[in-house]
């Protein structure tokens, strides 16, 4: 949570609030973890294949002028994703 709070929903930010602009995704809500897997984001099953970590890793999110995600953080992301991204 700390890499989207910082990069895709600080202040107002797109993901601050769900619209149909972010495909209602909002990365601010107690629910943000089920959100992840209701709109089928993360596939634990082929890891890099998942939505959120394509995204990120591609640079086509966050867009400007949130700060973008580094090498490291994509790294962070990808593991979580494969060690099944447990919620905590």
């Amino acid at each position: 949570m700390p890499i989207f709070t910082s990069s895709c929903n600080y202040g107002t930010g797109c993901h601050a609030q769900a619209t149909g602009a972010n495909l209602n995704i909002c990365l601010d809500t107690p629910g943000v973890y089920a959100n992840l897997f209701s709109k089928q984001l993360i596939n634990t099953a082929t890891s890099q294949a998942s939505m959120l970590y394509a995204q990120v890793s591609s640079g086509v999110m966050p867009k400007a002028p949130y700060p973008a995600i580094t090498a490291a953080q994509q790294n962070l992301i990808l593991n979580w994703i494969k060690q099944g991204a447990n919620n905590n």
